[in-house]
């Protein structure tokens, strides 16, 4: 048995999913929301609706380490005892930044050429999602190809790195389900971010071709509603970054731009300073992708930032 719940989150995707699969004599829950009250008391009253208590939470697997999908993981914990499993290298990402070692942000909107102004507003803007980090402690942690037995069916852990570096999926066989985290969902794309010294995109689009050829007949997403088709969406998928590529390379053929310069380019209108610093991101995600395969060339300024010709 299988079971959705959906928590409310205060992002323009205004709700997590989280799934429970039923475990011996208790559950096991997928993702767990962001740390708030309103989602804790959604995530009671989904439990409640299906007679579970969360004392029969017995295990917590995490997608990945963002903020509305471990928020609440710790208070489950200390209230039902459940063993906590995550990727290595989610968890190495989180632990760098509740340390405060990770400068990704600031060094990728001042290598995006975001001005200082600016800057300060993204990051006023999105510290908060750094501040509600908590400290994780797994009893399991995890590499891909794991199998988790469960009271329903064994699942395979399936490594899909790209939305974010330990990002994984779980995938029953016997089903033919898969609990695709971000990495697959419903009429959108994942946002894809750079990370220094990584492809982004280019593990994300391989992380997608590793599911081409599992069977698959329901894909049970963590925002929007359960659907089908995953060959199908991976190929429009790709497709869409394949033609995010070509119309930056457009734009870069009539003149030298920063990504912040291409964000206006690519996305017509305004973004306010939350959604610039994740369209700052992707766009150096895509350049690159594109700069390790000979597309464009980058050339770094006094200040920092890198102008991006073809």
């Amino acid at each position: 048995m299988t079971a959705r719940i959906v928590l409310p989150i205060p992002f323009e995707l205004d709700h997590v999913n989280v799934y429970l699969v039923r475990e011996g004599d208790g559950w096991l829950l997928i993702d767990s929301g962001i740390d708030s009250d309103a989602c804790f008391d959604a995530l009671a009253a989904g439990l409640a609706s299906h007679q579970i208590a969360i004392a029969a939470i017995r295990t917590i697997v995490l997608t990945h380490m963002h903020p509305d999908h471990i928020g609440l993981a710790s208070r489950l914990i200390g209230m039902s005892g459940a063993r906590l499993l995550m990727h290595r290298a989610e968890l190495g990402h989180l632990r760098s930044l509740i340390a405060g070692t990770d400068d990704t942000a600031e060094e990728g909107l001042r290598l995006g050429g975001v001005p200082a102004v600016l800057r300060s507003k993204i990051k006023q803007a999105v510290g908060f999602v750094r501040d509600s980090l908590q400290s994780l402690h797994p009893d399991w942690i995890l590499e891909g190809g794991e199998t988790i037995e469960t009271g329903h069916e064994p699942y395979e852990v399936v490594w899909t790195p790209g939305h974010s570096p330990g990002h994984i999926c779980l995938y029953g066989k016997q089903s033919r389900l898969l609990f695709s985290g971000d990495h697959i969902l419903p009429d959108i794309t994942p946002n894809i971010s750079w990370q220094p010294g990584r492809d982004m995109l280019a593990e994300f689009l391989a992380s997608l071709r590793k599911l081409e050829p599992y069977d698959i007949d329901l894909i049970l997403p963590s925002h929007g509603d359960p659907f089908d088709g995953h060959r199908e969406w991976i190929a429009d998928t790709i497709r869409h970054h394949g033609d995010r590529s070509n119309k930056i390379l457009s734009l870069l053929q009539a003149e030298s731009q920063t990504a912040h310069e291409l964000v206006a380019g690519l996305w017509p209108g305004r973004f306010g300073p939350f959604h610039h610093y994740f369209a700052v991101f992707e766009v150096l995600a895509h350049l690159e992708y594109m700069r390790r395969d000979g597309f464009v060339k980058m050339r770094d300024t006094p200040d920092g930032s890198a102008v991006w010709a073809v």
